[in-house]
């Protein structure tokens, strides 16, 4: 073995940036063995992540290909993919028998909306909140990698990842684990310019390699819309149950019932519809219905979804989540209820 050639590819391993990150394998302490024998490279990676781990050989195997003849680099094995080991392969799941990328969790919820800006965030992360309220282990992931609005919500959005060995630490506020994308950007008006391949490998890898520890609950916040998230959380992962957040207007409902077939195409149950900005109150205590009235409640009584509940359009609960203080903790005790008899619907009815 020569001694030089080894400390010349240690030093390109040093230097190379871990996927979608702007750390390097060497600050990750990632790299683990390195030899050379009769022109064959063998490099041992402390990496986890199959996805990450696949990257990282590529690019090995291209810059180092005109040196040596073959390529042995292999890593570490999670728990989960010796378990996944016993039957056939890691490739990606399907619908109809999805992956486990989250063994961690007993329950993984997935709150989506047919169109962004109608409130899917603030109902994730409340509904975080009144769960954890209520004694369960819950964390949540904010999947919405093109607007990742989860940081702010959860009064995090100055934090950044925080690394323990080859697994991101998860961070926490009231009372609930909370990882997102807009953890890993050096600016907040930073864009994330990322093809859906991309994007989705990145989801994935904070499935795997954030140290979410035991959950009862796993929620996720899932981008608007019907693309490639989410048929690739439906591929990767046994959702217990879908949320659906609308608000009265016919255009939002319309978005709304593409989202529903999408859920039903996938073969994941909808644990039930949430209405938000369902009304104003007046200083005379009347409801003013802006939006419309019972859109909501009609679309889920169409679909025989559950519907679960209605959030009023009130300035408070805007200026509370906007500064970081989830109403269902911080807010009165009439928003504060809004939410948990939300939390109190879903988990008692069928799906869950």
């Amino acid at each position: 073995m020569n001694r030089d050639e080894v400390d010349e590819v240690l030093k390109f391993l040093k230097e190379m940036k871990y996927p979608n990150l702007d750390r390097t394998l060497d600050e990750l302490k990632l790299i683990g063995e390195v030899a050379i024998v009769e022109k064959k490279l063998k490099i041992h990676l402390l990496m986890v992540s199959n996805d990450a781990f696949q990257k990282v050989k590529k690019e090995i195997e291209k810059e180092l290909g005109d040196k040596f003849s073959d390529f042995q680099i292999t890593k570490q094995i999670s728990e989960a993919q010796k378990e996944a080991e016993k039957s056939p392969s890691l490739n990606y799941g399907s619908t109809q028998k999805p992956n486990n990328r989250a063994p961690y969790a007993k329950k993984i919820i997935a709150v989506t909306s047919g169109k962004g800006g109608v409130g899917k965030t603030t109902v994730s992360v409340n509904l975080s909140i009144a769960l954890s309220q209520m004694g369960y282990k819950v964390g949540i992931l904010d999947s919405d990698v093109y607007g990742p609005n989860v940081p702010r919500m959860t009064g995090t959005e100055d934090e950044k990842l925080v690394w323990s060995g080859d697994k991101i630490a998860p961070h926490q506020n009231f009372g609930i684990k909370i990882m997102s994308v807009g953890y890993t950007t050096p600016k907040k008006d930073t864009p994330l310019v990322w093809r859906g391949s991309v994007a989705v490998s990145a989801v994935i890898q904070f499935l795997e390699d954030v140290d979410w520890g035991e959950l009862d609950f796993l929620v996720i916040d899932m981008p608007p819309g019907t693309g490639d998230i989410q048929l690739t959380m439906a591929q990767e992962l046994p959702i217990s149950a879908g949320v659906i957040v609308t608000t009265p207007q016919m255009v939002s409902l319309d978005d709304v019932s593409r989202a529903i077939m999408m859920f039903k195409d996938i073969k994941v149950n909808i644990g039930g519809i949430i209405e938000n900005m369902s009304y104003f109150v007046e200083a005379n205590g009347e409801k003013n219905y802006i939006f419309g009235k019972g859109g909501g409640e009609a679309i889920s009584k169409k679909y025989d979804i559950p519907f679960i509940g209605e959030i009023p359009l009130q300035s408070e609960i805007r200026e509370l989540s906007d500064n970081g203080k989830p109403p269902v903790a911080l807010g009165d005790e009439k928003q504060k209820a809004i939410f948990k008899e939300i939390a109190e619907k879903l988990i008692h009815n069928d799906t869950l």
